[in-house]
């Protein structure tokens, strides 16, 4: 279900390709766009996290080359991950969202899709 921000306006239930995706996000701020569907549902066609406990993460694919792990963004971009717990480093090829501190270890993690 999403709940949306606007005060006065029902909750929908997810439906379409990113519904597993959005389930995993339970407790994030995400901004979902797409269509209205039967009455009460919503047909997902994007979305975006906006927030998780207070943070923006960084979104994407995760890969390793020589050891160094980075998150490719839909956008092309590589993220650089430093520390890294060894249950994120066995998600390559996953798609995450991944919070990192100013020298870009890990503070916390999850798996949208997995490898």
């Amino acid at each position: 279900m999403i709940v949306p921000d606007q005060a006065g306006m029902a909750a929908v239930e997810v439906r379409g390709e990113w519904r597993s995706e959005l389930i995993r996000l339970e407790g994030a701020r995400v901004e979902v766009g797409g269509t209205p569907a039967a009455p009460g549902h919503f047909e997902a066609q994007r979305y975006k996290i906006l927030e998780i406990a207070g943070y923006e993460p960084v979104v994407g694919i995760l890969e390793s080359a020589a050891d160094r792990l980075t998150v490719r963004t839909p956008a092309g971009d590589a993220v650089a991950v430093g520390e890294a717990p060894a249950d994120l480093r066995a998600q390559v090829g996953a798609k995450v969202w991944v919070i990192l501190d100013e020298n870009g270890a890990v503070q916390g993690y999850g798996v949208l899709r997995e490898p």
